[in-house]
């Protein structure tokens, strides 16, 4: 209820119906704030809708008319709109015929315009094509001018086009001609490059011409190639016509450098260049050789060094010149070539062809230095031959290897690029096969000088003179320096022996020989070489040390002259000979340092370096002993029943899979060498000193071992005789008695001959050991066997007693 009044509240607003309700204003309606009759409201309300309703049909009788005369208009308007509709198609199909028609019109234009372009394009493209066909014809008569000049300015107009001509065709294998025009231009390339040889060769030979004519019309001999006038000879008249020749060269090169043709084209004129150098040049430097041997005939090395520095020159001088006349480097046609563009650092061509022309190149000029080194060559070699001077030899050796290749040709080759054009590698070349001769020669010349000078040296009685020499040595120095006198005690044990007693003229002469040839074949020699001949040496001087300590031996007994009295020169030629063997392992040391260094080998893995092989040989031993007892097993009774068994005990199978055949390694060097005479001499030296010191002890030591190996020892050495406290007693005193004498005599003896602290200490304690062992034995026998009162007659010292008598 309260909802339609609100409704009927807001239609009022619009409606003239508040006078139904005595209200001229609807706020003027409370809002259901009031009571009011029902009936009366329901009336009202019919009243309005009755009046509401009449309105209603009274406002749609007037529209309606409206409508219809709308309706009317509508209908006309309509009948308008499909007429114009109707005219607007038509327009539209009209229009669209007209449009198709233009269209069709315009692309049959453009179509035509573009066959049009086509066909001009076409014209123009074929007169360009053609041109590449019509020069052929042209060139070939321009090229059978006689009047044509390789230095004109039409021939360079001639190789562009046919460069030009040759490429395009390349290009267009697709022509039908192409095949057969490429070939005519071929031939016509051809006929100008023999054009150009024609011309350089020409030029060539005009150079040389003219240099014979001067040469005739000047001095009637040859001069030297040092002279300055030669050398302007050689050189100056070649320079004049070198512009025209590279400049012929140049223009083919530009066009045609990885081309075939052109590389036999300039072999060829390489070729007639060097004959004709080679022809001029060679009496000048034969000239030069036979001059410098009538000045240093009495010299071979000033013979050498001068020799080679001749050669040295003429290599830059003709690279100089070689290159004005031919293309030996990447620079333009227009450098100059100057003396400091020899040593120009190069790209290498990276082409194979063009890799093949610098390696031709290169070929070329290395073959014409080394024919002319070889004169050189020719003329050292017999000279070399038959040099018997080892000494000489070696410093051949070295000049060449050293200072020549090494040093002056080793500083040009760092100079430039690693693949570089080297000018004197055709001079190393011929100066290595002389250094193989002085080596080959030094090899032979070494091992005579080892059996006549090492070998077969005889020894004066002053080269076998020990230990006077040494003895001598020492009053000099104790003269010129004096020192305290101390003959026996510990400080002359400690006292490191001078330089006086170590200078060279103490050595054995085998010795200083064998060490100063090592040191001068070092210098000149390969590592492998040397390492073989330093074997060979010192194997040869280790007899020649034997050969002198057995004369030492054999010399007649001075008890006055000998170290030790009584025994001879025994002490002296032991101690002689290890002396020198230490001196030669202290003087090889240094070459067996740098030979490890040289040689840069990694150890194998999981092994350690092998530092005792760095002058290490390899002999190879062949063992066919189990060849011949597998063969022989094989047809025993036992085997012959497995011969034809199908399993892995087959007799033939077994036979086959065993390894009959035995290789071993035998490692000799020169270390080993020495340290093998070096250890089987101290062995010797210790053995015999020992036996010096304790005299008959030793045998009774032995005795001792005896007994002590019989089932009743305490028995056995009742029976003994020599075994007796009285008899011990007796032979220790003599031995404690000599020792006391001669201990401190053998002391002062290994120290005048080895001077070195620790190298007599080395020598001189197995010494002691063997000595305190041996009373040590015999105190245990005494003690074990022995009753007191024996013990005291025996009087058997101690190891105290001995270690303080060895030590003091």
């Amino acid at each position: 209820m309260e909802e339609a009044f609100f409704q009927w509240k807001e239609s009022c607003k619009k409606a003239d119906t508040l006078e139904l309700f005595g209200v001229e204003d609807v706020s003027d309606v409370p809002d259901m704030h009031f009571t009011f009759d029902e009936d009366a409201v329901i009336e009202a309300l019919k009243k309005f809708y009755i009046l509401e309703k009449e309105a209603i049909e009274a406002e749609d009788s007037e529209d309606l008319l409206i409508l219809k005369k709308c309706m009317t208009k509508v209908k006309a308007l309509d009948e308008q709109k499909q007429r114009c509709s109707d005219t607007l198609q038509e327009l539209q199909e009209k229009y669209k015929a007209v449009t198709d028609k233009t269209s069709s019109l315009h692309h049959a234009c453009e179509q035509m315009m573009s066959q049009q372009t086509q066909m001009a394009t076409g014209t123009e493209q074929l007169k360009t094509n053609l041109h590449y066909y019509t020069q052929c014809e042209w060139i070939m008569k321009k090229l059978q001018t006689s009047r044509l000049l390789i230095n004109g300015s039409l021939f360079p107009q001639i190789l562009s086009t046919i460069y030009e001509c040759m490429n395009f065709l390349r290009a267009n294998p697709e022509h039908r001609e192409s095949a057969a025009y490429l070939e005519k231009y071929e031939q016509c390339l051809s006929k100008a490059l023999t054009s150009i040889k024609t011309g350089v060769i020409a030029d060539i030979s005009a150079c040389e011409n003219e240099v014979l004519s001067r040469q005739a019309a000047g001095k009637p001999t040859t001069a030297a190639f040092a002279d300055d006038d030669t050398f302007a000879l050689l050189y100056g008249v070649f320079g004049v016509k070198a512009a025209a020749v590279r400049n012929a060269l140049t223009l083919a090169h530009q066009y045609f450098s990885e081309h075939e043709e052109y590389q036999e084209m300039v072999k060829e004129c390489e070729q007639e260049y060097f004959r004709i150098r080679e022809q001029l040049l060679r009496s000048a430097v034969e000239k030069s050789v036979q001059s410098l041997i009538a000045k240093h005939k009495d010299s071979s090395c000033t013979l050498t060094r001068d020799g080679c520095s001749v050669l040295l020159r003429l290599c830059d001088d003709e690279f100089r010149l070689y290159k004005q006349f031919f293309i030996v480097d990447a620079v333009n046609p227009g450098t100059s070539t100057t003396s400091s563009s020899i040593y120009r650092s190069r790209s290498p061509p990276t082409s194979p062809i063009f890799q093949h022309f610098w390696n031709r190149n290169s070929q070329s000029f290395n073959e014409f230095i080394e024919n002319m080194c070889r004169i050189l060559y020719d003329t050292l070699r017999p000279l070399i031959i038959h040099n018997p001077h080892l000494e000489t030899l070696a410093q051949l050796c070295a000049l060449l290897k050293i200072e020549m290749i090494e040093e002056r040709c080793g500083t040009l080759t760092s100079m430039v690029h690693e693949d570089a054009f080297n000018p004197r590698e055709g001079f190393v070349n011929v100066m290595n096969e002389l250094v193989g001769d002085i080596v080959e020669r030094i090899v032979y010349r070494t091992s005579s000088f080892g059996q006549t000078d090492i070998v077969g040296y005889k020894p004066a009685p002053g080269d076998l003179a020990y230990p006077e020499r040494l003895l001598m040595m020492k009053n000099i120095e104790a003269e010129t320096t004096p020192i305290p006198k101390t003959p026996t005690s510990v400080e002359v044990t400690n006292k490191k022996s001078t330089s006086a007693i170590d200078l060279h003229c103490l050595w054995y002469p085998t010795v200083r020989r064998t060490i100063v040839c090592l040191s001068k074949l070092y210098k000149c020699l390969d590592q492998s070489v040397f390492l073989s001949v330093s074997r060979e040496l010192l194997d040869q001087c280790c007899q020649s040390l034997e050969f002198a300590a057995d004369k030492m031996r054999a010399l007649p007994i001075d008890q006055t002259k000998a170290s030790v009295k009584g025994f001879g020169r025994q002490l002296d030629a032991e101690l002689f000979i290890v002396k020198h063997l230490l001196i030669i392992r202290e003087q090889t040391s240094p070459y067996r340092v740098t030979a490890k260094n040289l040689r840069n080998i990694p150890p194998t893995p999981g092994t350690k370096p092998d530092n005792d092989s760095a002058m290490a040989h390899f002999d190879y031993s062949i063992d066919f002993s189990k060849y011949k007892n597998s063969a022989l097993d094989l047809f025993n009774a036992e085997n012959r029943a497995k011969w034809f068994e199908l399993s892995t005990n087959n007799a033939f199978l077994s036979f086959l899979l065993a390894a009959p055949v035995q290789i071993h390694e035998l490692q000799t060097d020169s270390r080993r060498i020495i340290e093998i005479q070096l250890k089987k001499h101290c062995h010797k030296l210790i053995k015999f000193v020992t036996n010096m010191v304790i005299g008959d002890l030793a045998l009774i030591s032995s005795e001792i071992d005896t007994v002590e190996r019989a089932e009743k020892p305490s028995e056995a050495w009742k029976t003994n005789p020599k075994l007796s406290p009285k008899a011990l007693n007796d032979v220790i005193s003599n031995v404690f008695k000599n020792m006391k004498q001669n201990w401190p005599t053998i002391r002062a003896t290994f120290t005048l001959y080895i001077g070195v602290k620790e190298t007599e200490e080395i020598l001189l304690q197995p010494i002691r050991k063997s000595v305190v062992d041996t009373f040590t034995n015999i105190n245990l026998f005494a003690q074990k066997h022995f009753s007191e009162e024996q013990r005291q007659i025996a009087s058997v010292p101690n190891q105290e007693q001995i270690w303080l008598l060895l030590n003091a």
